[in-house]
Order: structure tokens, then C-alpha cells, then sequence
């Protein structure tokens, strides 16, 4: 009998654990999208530092949410800050091993060998982004 309830105990402990873990995630990733949209904002009005702060924060709360990073990596190459060009590369490689055929990800790749001025990369990620899969709107995707 006191077996039974210890396992009654144990199995309700776990289901509220379990309910708390889901909430606390579910809260985290509402979170992350309320400062994505504050970094997607800041991005579109030039406002680069404020976007990286948005983006790293979002990543904070959603730390493998890709769209994140490769947000955040467009933020800091478009800062204009060389030495964020290359964290922002290391994003974006990360982001190309898991899908080499992303084509958003190719096309930022190649703009950042472009600042760079490495012409041979530049152009095989290029060719990449325009023959790679577009996740969303083909045209406004090429327009980033």
C-alpha cells in the first residue's frame, strides 16, 4: 500500500514538474518572439546596436532558433563594424553546416564575403543563394 502512494506521490510530483518546465519554455520562447520583433524593428530604422541587443536577448530565450541568428548575424554585418563582421560570419557558418542548401543564409554569407572583398567566396555563395531553397517570400528574402 505505502508503495502505491509513493508512487502516486511520485508520478503527481513529476506531472507538475513537467507542467512547470512546459510553461517556463513556452513563456521563454513568447519572450523571444516579443524581441525578435523589437530587433526586426530597430533593424529596419538602422538601428544596428539596438537589433544586436534585441537579437542576442531573443537567443537568450530561444538559443537555437535560427531565424534568430541569422537575424542577429545581419545585424552585425550590416553595422558596419569590422570587428563584428566576423562573429557574425561564425553565425552564419553555423548556420550553413546544419543547412548548406538555405538560401537566405548563402545570400548573407556572400555579403559578408563581399565587405571582406574575397571575390571566389562571394560569388560561390551567391550562386548558391539563387539556386538554394527560400524558406518564405522568394522576393523579399532576396531583397535582404
Amino acid at each position: 500500500m505505502i508503495l502505491i502512494m509513493l508512487t502516486v506521490a511520485a508520478a503527481l510530483a513529476f506531472a507538475a514538474v513537467s507542467h512547470l518546465v512546459t510553461r517556463y519554455t513556452l513563456n521563454q520562447q513568447a519572450r523571444g518572439r516579443k524581441l525578435y520583433q523589437v530587433g526586426v524593428t530597430a533593424a529596419e530604422a538602422g538601428h544596428y546596436d539596438d537589433a544586436i541587443e534585441a537579437f542576442r536577448a531573443a537567443l537568450t530565450c530561444d538559443p537555437v532558433n535560427s531565424q534568430y541568428q541569422l537575424s542577429l548575424a545581419r545585424a552585425l554585418r550590416d553595422s558596419n563594424d569590422p570587428r563584428r563582421l566576423e562573429e557574425a560570419e561564425s553565425y552564419l557558418i553555423a548556420l550553413w553546416q546544419r543547412t548548406p542548401q538555405d538560401a537566405a543564409v548563402n545570400l548573407a554569407l556572400a555579403r559578408v564575403a563581399a565587405h571582406r572583398g574575397s571575390i571566389e567566396d562571394a560569388t560561390r555563395y551567391y550562386h548558391n543563394a539563387m539556386y538554394g531553397v527560400w524558406n518564405s517570400d522568394l522576393d523579399a528574402n532576396r531583397n535582404r
